[in-house]
């Protein structure tokens, strides 16, 4: 039996959230110990996640779901997309300086925990997903969708 367009893009988007926030759980963990050898890979794994994950909410899921949002919801969005953009940039560059200090680890707690923030919050806009016609589910051309 196949499975409808709506619950496979819920499917698959829940579990690329659920990814995002085990890594950047255990980044934040890895910074508190200033641990570089598990800070790089996390980071290469969220950037690498993130970024299909986050052009293609941008390209499919949110203009599908416009009708649902206040104007600047959307902008919002797409600004905490630049904003993940530029904390990774920043995650990068702590660790590419010398050895990880207290307040390095602070800075890039509270830049991490906005990130799961957002995709918490983008979690949520899956609720909206649901209220998607078949057809217009079945239109979405979903770049990183996956096989669930």
């Amino acid at each position: 039996m196949a499975v409808n367009p709506r619950d496979r893009i819920i499917d698959t988007y829940r579990a690329e959230h659920r990814d995002l926030r085990d890594n950047l759980l255990a980044l934040i963990e890895a910074f508190k110990a200033r641990d570089k050898r598990k800070i790089r890979p996390l980071i290469k794994a969220v950037d690498e996640a993130g970024g299909p994950h986050m052009r293609c909410e941008e390209e499919a899921i949110y203009p599908a779901l416009d009708k649902y949002y206040m104007d600047n919801q959307l902008e919002h969005l797409l600004t905490e997309h630049d904003l993940i953009i530029a904390t990774l940039r920043k995650l990068y560059q702590l660790i590419e300086r010398g050895p990880l200090s207290d307040d390095d680890a602070r800075v890039a707690e509270l830049h991490i925990r906005c990130v799961l923030t957002h995709v918490t919050d983008c979690d949520g806009a899956l609720l909206l997903v649901e209220l998607l016609s078949d057809r217009k589910a079945g239109r979405m051309t979903l770049t990183t969708v996956r096989t669930v």
